[in-house]
């Protein structure tokens, strides 16, 4: 089965700088809560495009910059005696979106009054997305206060809580708001080179077993019919 893009109720719009409340759910039952602590301890993966653009995140380890593409439902510590064993959801976003500024000049052919045609230039201005990125974060907000807010109402900009709790924990009976910022930043990525960055992340191998399974579907029955044709 192929993967299948939907729309999201995330706004964008051109050029403007805003962090906005998004929705706030009902008291999660039960069989919510284990399905959403199973897909944090699986792993699972979000991932979203603009403009044809995967998001990208940035991380760093041993003063090593590593990218991929999306970002987690929610992350698990695991044990350790320093803090809980809970999960935590990924509910605050926040997208920088690096646009492009250009300026297109061609020539229009224009009519007077008189009916002659006249050629004329024409410049335009405008600009390209050339990179998405998402800094994602567990952030735990009173669910009380923010449920009185309506879709893409105006929201405080918060930044990643260093203490437990502060960010949002998966637990029975809990309500969890979800809330985005948006950044744009100008950048001299032309809009030919704005996949570059996905062309050089690191991990990319080759997938060695799809190739031979594939080979395998394909010369298989091409042999099959070799033979027949040899009998007959």
């Amino acid at each position: 089965m192929g993967d299948q893009i939907d729309n999201s109720s995330y706004r964008f719009q051109v050029n403007v700088n805003e962090s906005v409340y998004l929705c706030t759910t009902d008291p999660l039952i039960n069989e919510q809560a284990e399905l959403l602590k199973r897909r944090a301890r699986d792993l699972y993966q979000v991932n979203m495009v603009l403009d044809n653009l995967p998001v990208m995140r940035f991380t760093e380890q041993n003063d090593v910059i590593i990218q991929w593409t999306g970002f987690p439902v929610g992350y698990n510590l695991g044990y350790n005696p320093i803090w809980s064993n809970e999960d935590y959801i990924i509910n605050h976003l926040k997208f920088r979106v690096l646009v492009h500024q250009y300026q297109a000049q061609g020539d229009v052919v224009v009519t007077s009054e008189d009916g002659v045609a006249m050629v004329e230039s024409d410049s335009k201005s405008g600009f390209q997305i050339v990179g998405f990125e998402v800094v994602p974060y567990s952030v735990r907000r009173d669910p009380e206060s923010m449920s009185k807010l309506k879709m893409y109402d105006k929201a405080d900009s918060v930044n990643c809580p260093l203490e437990l709790e502060k960010s949002q924990a998966i637990r029975e009976n809990e309500r969890i708001t979800f809330t985005y910022e948006v950044e744009y930043v100008k950048s001299n990525i032309n809009w030919s080179s704005r996949w570059d960055a996905y062309l050089k992340m690191d991990g990319a191998k080759v997938h060695w077993f799809s190739i031979m399974n594939s080979m395998m579907v394909v010369f298989f029955p091409a042999g099959i019919v070799f033979v027949i044709f040899l009998r007959t």
